[in-house]
């Protein structure tokens, strides 16, 4: 027996997998030879997946913009490290929270951080700075990484 190709493609036989079988035991049997496995005994699962990757940024809160998102909401990211540099801050977790309480070191609505204290988040949820005093610029700095 004679194995046929596929004209569109010019490769294998233009048979069915059982067909194809058949015919490479046949075809080796006639010649002598063993067939050679070209099958793929089992099926690997995998997956696509990006590298890890993170970065870092700094925020500067001022008198005319008190009120900066910090860490936007995002599934990907793996954990963050949050540090107050020049004065103290307020984390919140939404915009409106985060202004309630700017500008004063007395609000009860959201998470207080003193300056230089670094604090591990591994939230995904986005992350609101506020300053508790307009009167000196507040640098924010933030350490993340994704994956």
């Amino acid at each position: 027996m004679t194995a046929r190709f596929d004209k569109r493609t010019g490769h294998g036989p233009a048979v069915h997998d059982d067909q194809a079988a058949s015919a490479e035991v046949t075809v080796a049997a006639e010649s002598g030879y063993e067939p050679v496995a070209t099958r793929i005994s089992h099926v690997v699962e995998t997956r696509e997946e990006t590298p890890p990757n993170g970065g870092a940024n700094c925020v500067v809160l001022t008198a005319l913009s008190p009120v900066q998102l910090l860490l936007p909401l995002d599934p990907a990211r793996r954990c963050a490290v949050i540090i107050a540099v020049d004065n103290d801050i307020y984390l919140a977790t939404s915009l409106e929270e985060a202004q309630s309480v700017a500008g004063a070191n007395t609000g009860t609505t959201a998470f207080y951080l003193p300056a230089g204290i670094a604090v591990p988040v591994n939230a995904q949820s986005a992350l609101w700075a506020a300053a508790t005093t307009t009167a000196t610029m507040t640098r924010v700095s933030v350490l993340y990484s994704r994956g």
